[in-house]
């Protein structure tokens, strides 16, 4: 798993969205390697911060389309 580009850490903002901004570069590396991960994660994190539900719901679409 690719660890969070130092652009995003050291950016001034909350936690839930620091994983958010990460999950949706995870799921644009490697040619969508990490997808599904991106999903888990996604998923993971939407219980406690709903725009995380939207992106998995954007991640599942695309992953649907491919």
């Amino acid at each position: 798993l690719p660890g969070m580009p130092k652009e995003i850490s050291e950016m001034t903002a909350t936690d839930e969205l620091k994983a958010l901004l990460f999950i949706a570069w995870l799921s644009r590396q490697e040619n969508g390697k990490w997808g599904f991960e991106a999903m888990l994660q996604a998923n993971r994190l939407s219980h406690a911060y709903p725009p995380a539900g939207s992106l998995l719901r954007s991640l599942q679409e695309r992953a649907d389309a491919e």
